[in-house]
């Protein structure tokens, strides 16, 4: 009863049925049906909303009149035109009650959606003054969905239509807008209605309907995994009720005597609410859009489901059919931008690759288009700042898919490979004028043997093929292709300027190929399998989640003097290195190894640590046994310093378990390289604030002494 009780609630509270212009028997609109409006030209377009069962409606437009019936839920619908693009006309709708729609347009209506980087504003762009300042383009039409969820189907949103210009641009999708407005300009300034409804962080799973969820035997794991989560969050929130009654009790009985009131309980987050779970989001904010007449769709997603990118290979084709079912067009233009180039701090499982092969993969559905944006990323910055590039690239496959203009609106993609000796020649799609290596010679290529490990490998452009070699692989079988999530500097694209697509030829099992839900781990490899020069020495990481910061800039240190790999462990302490060890170093040898632990170890709770300081120093005789017997050069690093409030750990412990590990490896005559007190000093400046983890320049600058320490053991200069 509970639950039934709040849903009706929360339905009443976040999705009005109409816009009621007057009194409970006059017609009703949906806003989006408002001043200002757009259109679809060339198309029926549906107008609907409710009035009394059995009303007769009369919609008038541009001298067309239609008429229509309300059902016995007093629900109407009617269809006009097809009409040409221009205005601005009235729409009138006539009932028990007549409403009039000023400035309507007719043109081009696009959908746009997604998540953060959908929702992302112009005055949060590059050049934003500029491009707020000439923003005056009055036959561009800007209408935002507000945030919220719904558990069932809605039927309106809350928004308005306004014509562009400086002061209404600002807070709009930049996306969207430059989008738009490049098909303004190139279509010889025809009326562009864009709407836009995305919300910040969310997957894709949101955005789908739960028909269409539940139909898919892949995506069954998540949405059960959400029903427990519903579970879990009414159980959380009675108790928080519990406790709010004890708490007021408390405080008017303390405040009668004088005495100071007990701190208030913290509301749990309500996954009940969260715009997260399967369907809220198609609920409240695209089902109330349907079946607004439109041209596409454009969407900036992909962020939230890298985790899960395999299983994205489905997930996002079938949004894409299950948002053609609903509005019955047909396989109407959906265009999607690729994810951009981002160091996410996890660069070595490579599930943002996985994601993008996954938004590859779905241009098998008709008219669909990608924009590649591994170029124009930013490497610490989720959220690159060029959406103007990122429009245009979208706007060039919208004036093909659904202009049918003759142009090249993508970068190359690849098609097949064949094996000529010791030689990968590949071809590809979108060569246009054909293919260039822009700013110097290729980069970004690895190629394989039947070993499966990759090295870096030569590459270089014969007419509209790449032929690609490694002297270190005799027999190739498989190349890859900007295989990072950050692939900066990769540059193969065409002479159009547009990059080629990330790609592989292979079918290795990638690192996220069994994750179904936010609780199944990605693969833990035993090893981060970063392409390697086999001319020089090998280095490998291990350690906890401080080392997953220096990993990258350490890398870009050592580049072209050491191959670097790191053991992707995170939170990983003494007991469990202990555990994976053997499994982590295989066979490889290893010139130098460098490792820390020690700040999971430090987790403090109930008056106890989770490994006893005692444990600890059996743990790491144990773990500095067994490295020193790879033969490899071992360094160790100390454990870093925590700040005041950083969660389960005491400022000062670090200190305590560092002299306990500092005995163990001078008595094994094992080089320190002291991050603790070299942090220390500078702690506020390098480290997140109440974190243990350390920023982008405190991670650089352990970089450079981690480095440091590996060409020492080396014998080389440090960099």
């Amino acid at each position: 009863m509970k639950a039934i009780r709040f849903r009706a609630l929360f339905l009443l509270a976040v999705a009005p049925f109409f816009v009621c212009r007057a009194g409970d028997a006059d017609v009703q609109l949906p806003r989006l049906f408002s001043d200002n409006m757009v259109i679809q030209q060339g198309m029926k377009s549906p107008v609907w909303g409710k009035a009394d069962p059995g009303e007769k409606v009369i919609v008038t437009f541009a001298g067309l009149q239609t008429t229509a019936t309300t059902d016995e839920n007093g629900r109407w619908m009617a269809k006009l035109g097809p009409f040409k693009a221009g205005g601005p006309f009235q729409l009138t709708i006539a009932g028990n009650n007549t409403l009039a729609i000023k400035n309507v347009l007719v043109g081009e209506v696009w959908v746009c959606s997604g998540q953060s980087n959908m929702q992302w504003t112009v005055r949060q762009s590059a050049n934003a003054d500029g491009e707020i300042g000439q923003a005056n383009f009055p036959k561009i039409r800007l209408f935002t969905v507000r945030r919220t969820v719904a558990d069932t189907p809605q039927d309106d949103v809350v928004g308005s239509w306004v014509e562009c210009s400086p002061r209404t641009v600002p807070g709009f999708s930049a996306v969207a807008y430059f989008f738009g407005w490049e098909i303004h300009k190139e279509l010889g300034g025809i009326p562009i209605g864009l709407i836009h409804t995305s919300w910040g962080g969310t997957p894709s799973e949101a955005w789908t309907s739960m028909p269409a969820l539940e139909a898919e035997e892949d995506i069954k794991p998540f949405i059960e995994y959400w029903k427990e989560e519903v579970v879990k969050s009414e159980a959380r929130m009675a108790e928080y009720e519990k406790k709010m009654m004890e708490w007021k009790e408390a405080s008017e009985k303390a405040k009668a005597q004088g005495e100071e009131p007990p701190g208030q309980p913290q509301k749990p987050w309500d996954q009940r609410t969260s715009p997260h779970r399967p369907a809220s989001l198609y609920n409240a904010m695209i089902a109330p859009v349907v079946p607004y007449a439109l041209r596409g769709a454009i969407w900036y997603q992909g962020e939230s489901n890298a985790s899960r990118a395999y299983q994205y290979r489905k997930l996002f084709p079938m949004m894409i059919r299950d948002w053609r079912r609903a509005w019955g067009q047909g396989d109407f233009p959906f265009l999607f931008v690729q994810l951009a180039n981002f160091r996410n701090g996890w660069t070595d499982p490579k599930s943002w690759a996985e994601l993008r092969e996954a938004q590859l993969m779905t241009l098998s559905l008709p008219k669909t288009g990608m924009a590649v944006a591994i170029d124009i990323g930013e490497s610490f910055n989720i959220h690159p700042r060029n959406k103007q590039e990122v429009g245009r690239r979208l706007a060039l496959a919208g004036r093909s898919i659904a202009y049918d203009e003759e142009l090249v609106y993508s970068g190359p993609i690849y098609d097949s490979m064949t094996t000529e000796g010791d030689k990968v020649r590949l071809r590809f799609k979108h060569v246009g004028s054909g293919l260039l290596a822009k700013g110097g010679p290729l980069k970004g290529f690895v190629i394989a043997g039947e070993n499966r490990r990759f090295v870096f490998a030569d590459a270089e452009l014969d007419g509209d093929t790449v032929v690609v070699h490694s002297d270190y692989v005799k027999h190739p079988t498989a190349v890859r292709y900007a295989w990072w999530d950050d692939p900066q500097g990769c540059n193969l694209h065409n002479r159009e300027s547009l990059p080629a697509s990330p790609f592989r030829t292979d079918h290795l099992p990638g690192v996220t190929a069994n994750v179904r839900t936010p609780k199944d781990p990605q693969a833990e490899l035993a090893l981060c399998e970063v392409p390697e020069d086999p001319s020089l020495p090998r280095a490998l990481l291990i350690g906890d989640s401080i080392s997953i910061g220096y990993t990258t800039p350490t890398r870009e240190l050592l580049q072209g003097k050491v191959n670097l790999q790191r053991i992707p462990w995170n939170g990983g302490d003494t007991d469990r290195g202990l555990e994976r060890l053997d499994e982590a170093l295989g066979d490889l040898k290893w010139d130098v190894i460098h490792f820390n632990f020690g700040l999971h170890d430090l987790l403090y709770s109930n008056d106890k640590y989770q490994v006893p300081i005692e444990e600890y120093e059996k743990n790491l005789r144990e773990l500095v046994k067994r490295l020193k017997a790879t033969g490899a050069k071992v360094i160790w690093a100390s454990t870093t310093p925590v700040p005041e409030g950083a969660g389960g750990r005491r400022p000062g412990d670090a200190a305590e378990y560092n002299a306990v590990a500092k005995k163990i490896m001078e008595e094994n005559e094992i080089p320190i390289n002291d991050l603790h007190g070299f942090a220390l000093p500078r702690l506020k400046e390098l480290q997140q604030p109440r974190n243990v983890h350390f920023s982008d320049k405190g991670s650089r600058a352990l970089a450079e002494r981690v480095a440091a320490s590996i060409l020492a053991a080396l014998g080389q200069s440090a960099p």
